[in-house]
């Protein structure tokens, strides 16, 4: 194997996992109880993976920098697995002031 199917490989695995994690929060968001900006960031994620992991396919081998862009979405998207395990946590969802609850969460105690 050499270094294009390599990369070709690991990048493939990267952004699948993102696309599954994409795809898993994406089912357990609706309109009507996730805010339309939480909705809209992985719907623009979602694809922008799947282009990566086919970039190959119309002669863009991925580069270290590629995978590199990758693994950053994959980090971002695992920081939040713990919080979105049971559906969207309070900040993505409409009934939750984002500005009131930044502010209860991190206001500093008298």
């Amino acid at each position: 194997m050499d270094e294009t199917h390599l990369m070709i490989a690991l990048n493939g695995a990267v952004c699948f996992a993102a696309i599954f994690m994409c795809a898993c929060r994406l089912s357990h968001m609706s309109a009507r109880t996730t805010k339309v900006e939480i909705r809209a960031s992985y719907v623009v994620w979602l694809p922008t993976m799947v282009a990566s992991a086919l970039s190959w396919t119309y002669g863009d081998a991925p580069s270290l920098t590629q995978l590199s862009l990758g693994l950053a979405v994959l980090a971002h998207l695992s920081i939040g697995v713990r919080i979105w395990r049971h559906g969207p946590p309070a900040y993505a969802r409409i009934d939750c002031p984002t500005d009131d609850f930044l502010r209860r969460r991190f206001e500093v105690g008298d």
